[in-house]
């Protein structure tokens, strides 16, 4: 192969790079470092096809064979190369190193690099080493320095008019304001880098800025826009083989079935995401997602587990001097302790993180470590219990939280508050907390019934992408597996969202069955009040009886369980025409394996009553006093 064709392989393997074709350039550079070794005196286009394959492996996330072949040209050509070339290369090592989260041994080589392009006047490519270096700021998190450098940088792309690099800076701009939880702010910068990368067809940019949007979205709630990032996201990961950006985005999908109450997906897509961390090599997203595990486990009450899963990642995070990370998942580890009243331990854990997340201002999570201080305080099994220094301290916590509007922490915070005054016997100060954590209680639980609610829209938009993915497949593909995925596609669909139904059900009889027991509660402390006090508890309680929500109120999700389940209701009322709608009803929600105390609770009916239904549907069905009722029902759906 000639010199000239090397060149034009050259220029093909560039391209192919800009557009986000990493095998294509991979294939390309390796041809022509194939033939440049024949021709030792051409060694500027050897680099650049080295300097081609490295970028790529570190778009692909294969950073220990992008740092051989880094590591490879400065020692094997140093003598050769220029001294930009240089400069280059100990970029390339230091985007390595940074994306390995060694921060230290990564600044040393940017500021090398930076270094040598200052010497050459190459203001540009010094921009570029600026933005690295911001980068190793940002994860150290000193915003303020990161956003100065990135603003440096971003003057820079502007004055050379590099659009896409500029998609880049909003991009990370967008993150530091992402991580001070300005979600808004972020949200509006990811949007703008989004455009520049659709308009230039920047694929690997633009689905890294979409996962990012998808977590904002998360931040404000919105996990309708979040879930359909993210599913955009991965649509192109998988396109360009980007497996470490795609092992993130399923831990974040993990993240956001975990505050949807869906436990059982949010480990199913956190343990996908564990494992692809750890076959890549990538112990910072590991232990991410492995303390992402034990949160989830502690919200399910599996405290043994979650405990295992947060020291680990407290270590991983220790191991790799993360000291924010580690500070984070240490609060986690001294509330877990709490929970299993090893209060030394608790504290131990909880004064360690404290000031780390203060001094870097993570408001909120410093807030959760500083409740479980005064959580311990508060508890009267603690040798040290001191009712002064935990009143004092929750008190505290509650001005944090509503100054950070974090309602489902507040309203937790006075419930704790209202049992310690209730140990006190002080009455009065009782009344007054628990009349707020009442009131913030219903506001969070219709809020989440809501957010179930809603899940369905969203839920059906992402079945239809995943639809048309996979006739997109058999458009290319010939295999019968897929052919037969898709033909059955309907029937899974719907098993989703029955699925989907049973969750949002069970977190309507949830917020039942805490409401009644609210009311309960209510009329218990009744006589405790005086004067004023009266007054609020009867507001209270009809507060409470209105946000009482059976499922024949609730239209919409009345409907959903209609439509879901209208074939089977229809096929069981052929069969057995003697059903009234209300049997009908019920055995829908039997098929979805609900027990008779959720169906009561869902329909606002008595337990004795359900149970009279499901012997007269046992009867008219024919199904025996031995036979399981929820799987000779489910015999009839579709």
């Amino acid at each position: 192969m000639t010199i000239k064709e090397i060149e034009e392989l050259l220029i093909h393997a560039k391209e192919s790079m800009n557009e986000s074709k990493f095998s294509e350039a991979e294939q390309l550079s390796r041809q022509c470092i194939e033939n440049l070794t024949l021709h030792n005196d051409n060694i500027q286009s050897l680099v650049m096809a080295y300097r081609i394959l490295c970028e790529s492996y570190i778009k692909r996330g294969i950073y220990q064979q992008a740092y051989l072949i880094a590591k490879q040209v400065l020692d094997l050509y140093e003598q050769y190369l220029s001294h930009e070339d240089q400069a280059h290369i100990l970029r390339l090592i230091g985007i390595i190193k940074l994306e390995n989260s060694e921060f230290e041994i990564a600044l040393q080589y940017l500021e090398e690099s930076l270094s040598i392009f200052k010497s050459l006047d190459q203001d540009y490519n010094g921009a570029l080493c600026l933005h690295d270096m911001a980068r190793i700021y940002y994860n150290y998190s000193n915003y303020s320095v990161a956003l100065e450098y990135f603003e440096k940088v971003l003057l820079e792309f502007e004055k050379n008019n590099d659009k896409i690099r500029i998609g880049k800076i909003k991009n990370n701009i967008a993150m530091i304001y992402h991580v001070q939880a300005e979600y808004h702010q972020a949200i509006s910068l990811y949007l703008e880098a989004i455009l520049i990368y659709n308009e230039y067809n920047v694929k690997s940019d633009l689905a890294t800025s979409l996962s990012n949007l998808g977590v904002a979205y998360k931040g404000i709630s919105d996990y309708e826009n979040s879930f359909l990032s993210f599913q955009k996201a991965i649509t192109i990961f998988e396109e360009l083989n980007m497996n470490h950006h795609l092992a993130q985005c399923l831990g974040n999908i993990g993240v956001n079935y975990r505050d949807l109450h869906d436990y059982e997906r949010s480990i199913e897509y956190l343990k996908k995401s564990v494992t692809m961390h750890q076959e890549l090599g990538l112990i910072n997203g590991m232990a991410m997602f492995i303390g992402n595990l034990g949160i989830t486990y502690s919200q399910m009450g599996s405290h043994v587990q979650s405990l295992e899963y947060l020291k680990e990642a407290y270590q991983l995070y220790k191991d790799l001097h993360q000291e924010v990370e580690s500070a984070l998942f240490a609060s986690n580890i001294g509330h877990g302790y709490y929970l299993f009243g090893k209060y030394e331990q608790a504290l131990q854990y909880s004064h360690e993180s404290l000031p780390i997340l203060q001094k870097n201002g993570r408001q909120e999570e410093a807030t959760g470590a500083y409740r479980t201080i005064g959580l311990v305080y508060a508890s009267p099994n603690y040798m040290g219990y001191n009712c002064e220094k935990a009143e004092k301290i929750l008190l505290e916590v509650i001005d944090s939280y509503t100054h950070l509007d974090t309602k489902l922490y507040l309203y937790q915070t006075h419930e704790f508050l209202a049992t310690l005054y209730k140990q006190e016997h002080r009455w009065e100060e009782y009344a007054e907390h628990i009349e707020k954590y009442h009131q913030l209680y219903i506001e969070v639980q219709n809020e989440e019934v809501k957010k179930q609610v809603d899940r369905f829209g969203w839920e059906r938009k992402l079945i239809e992408m995943e639809k048309e993915k996979e006739i997109e497949k058999i458009k290319n593909e010939t295999d019968k597996k897929i052919l037969e995925e898709t033909i059955n596609f309907q029937k899974l669909s719907i098993e989703q969202q029955s699925r989907e139904l049973k969750n949002t059900i069970e977190e309507l009889v949830r917020k039942n069955s805490l409401l009644q027991h609210i009311q309960s509660d209510i009329k218990k402390i009744a006589p405790h009040t005086i004067r004023e006090g009266t007054e609020h508890i009867k507001q209270l309680l009809d507060r409470v009886e209105r946000n009482i929500t059976p499922l024949e109120s609730n239209q919409q999700l009345h409907n959903q369980l209609n439509e879901i389940h209208k074939d089977f209701m229809y096929n069981l009322h052929e069969k057995f025409p003697d059903l009234t709608i209300m049997e009908l009803k019920i055995a829908a929600l039997l098929s979805m394996k609900l027990t008779s105390s959720n169906i009561a609770a869902a329909l606002f009916l008595s337990k004795r009553t359900v149970e009279s239904h499901r012997l007269s549907l046992r009867k008219k069905c024919g199904i025996g006093k031995d036979d399981n009722i929820y799987e000779e029902l489910s015999k009839y759906m579709v």
